[in-house]
């Protein structure tokens, strides 16, 4: 070969490649703004919005679903009977309707329209967008509960309600879906990049971003909550399977913390939830009489409850029976049947929410519903556990069924978030589609 051939071969060579390179820089001239106004431009969440088509309902999981209604349903029952005037069964069918005050029935409902407003606009937007927007939920949150300190209003000693008139809105029930968020989206972006946490600067980085809120509900003081955010971190880093050194450190701290908060930061009455709950004996007139009235409640309704009587109940001695007792109501409302049917339908619930978390393709999803399964099911152990005397008396509610717009938004708020992961993922994968 001569070489003219050669020098002609090598110039074409070197075109091509250059051609290749030139083509390369004008792709990434083209994705790069494309990326950029899908993570900073604000009215993104618009762009993802979109109605709910036949087939999106198709794969929509109506278990999850029926079982969240029969609860929500529940609650109305119950609250109906808590906050009825006391009768005794004598009266006529009019005399004895006129007894039921509507008043918080009434309230629950509408706090039930709005979550169920919430859960529909949740289903319209791709998840996916969560995980762009997940630092700017974040801070707003944060920048919330901070402010609390400064505009909220001392409720039973605790700065953790903003108050508008007679309606009050905790911001650290919102604030556990944005905390399960970001978690997800901090360790996905990890294990994307590196495959594992093992690595001491990661788990700096996760714990960071949890100390901030933490703090700030701990400081409030609102331990009760506070909890609820260590087991979301716990479940969290158990399904992303965590190196071990990570929940050594994290144990090995709380257990730092905890004589620190006892003689530095609880008041006398959250000891005294705890003592009474250590030994019942301790002061039954104060911190223990709660507890006592509702394991009275709970043990007289025997196997199938006193049905539609007050007067004939402990309901009267119960303080907050509609909010932190609302299950006393209804084991002794419904006895030992209709107690069992309400933890019966909650584990199905946990459950559920276990298998579409395992259905799920996308690390990202899975780990939100890992989150909001570790809320729930922490929410509903510590809550009939408190009522039978089991766990400390912390005023954590009865997930969809305690009366309370901030509990009932959330929840709300969270099932439409694992309807959407579970949903959009099932439409994907049967497009052939995976993350």
């Amino acid at each position: 070969m001569g070489s003219s051939s050669i020098l002609k071969i090598g110039g074409t060579m070197r075109r091509r490649e250059k051609g290749f390179q030139s083509g390369y820089k004008s792709r990434a001239k083209h994705i790069k703004p494309t990326v950029w106004r899908r993570r900073w431009n604000i009215f993104g969440f618009l762009k993802g919005l979109k109605m709910i088509d036949r087939d999106m309902l198709k794969n929509l999981d109506w278990m999850t679903l029926g079982l969240v209604v029969f609860l929500l349903l529940s609650s109305l029952v119950a609250i109906i009977i808590a906050t009825a005037n006391p009768y005794t069964g004598e009266e006529g069918l009019g005399q004895i309707a006129s007894q039921f005050d509507l008043t918080y029935v009434l309230k629950q409902s509408l706090w039930i329209i709005v979550g169920g407003v919430a859960l529909f606009l949740m289903l319209m937007m791709d998840y996916i967008a969560l995980r762009s927007y997940a630092t700017i939920i974040y801070w707003v949150m944060v920048g919330v509960l901070a402010s609390l300190f400064v505009l909220a209003t001392a409720t039973r000693g605790t700065l953790s309600w903003f108050k508008f008139g007679e309606v009050g809105f905790q911001p650290s029930e919102i604030a556990k879906i944005a905390i399960i968020i970001m978690l997800s989206k901090i360790i996905t972006d990890i294990k994307d990049r590196y495959g594992r946490l093992e690595r001491w600067r990661d788990f700096g980085k996760i714990m960071l971003y949890f100390a901030i809120p933490f703090g700030l509900i701990a400081a409030q003081p609102d331990f009760g909550t506070a909890m609820v955010y260590l087991v979301v971190l716990i479940g969290i880093l158990f399904m992303a399977k965590a190196s071990w050194k990570y929940f050594a450190t994290l144990f090995a701290a709380l257990g730092t913390l905890a004589p620190i908060a006892w003689f530095f930061i609880l008041d006398k009455d959250q000891k005294g939830r705890i003592l009474s709950f250590l030994d019942l004996s301790f002061d039954p007139s104060g911190a223990g009489y709660n507890v006592l009235q509702s394991k009275l409640a709970i043990g007289s309704g025997q196997l199938t409850g006193k049905g539609f009587q007050p007067a004939m109940s402990q309901l009267g001695y119960i303080p907050e029976r509609y909010t932190d007792f609302i299950f006393a109501v209804i084991a002794e409302s419904f006895g030992f049947i209709g107690a069992a049917l309400i933890i019966t339908v909650f584990a199905l619930l946990i459950f559920r929410l276990f298998k579409l978390a395992q259905q799920v393709h996308d690390g990202f999803g899975s780990l939100i519903i890992i989150g909001i399964l570790a809320m729930m099911a922490f929410h509903v152990f510590e809550n009939i556990a408190m009522t039978m005397g089991i766990m400390p008396i912390t005023g954590i509610p009865l997930p969809f069924v305690s009366y309370g717009g901030s509990s009932m938004l959330t929840n709300m708020l969270a099932i439409g978030i694992v309807l959407n992961i579970s949903m959009r993922n099932r439409r994907r994968t049967g497009l052939g589609i995976t993350r």
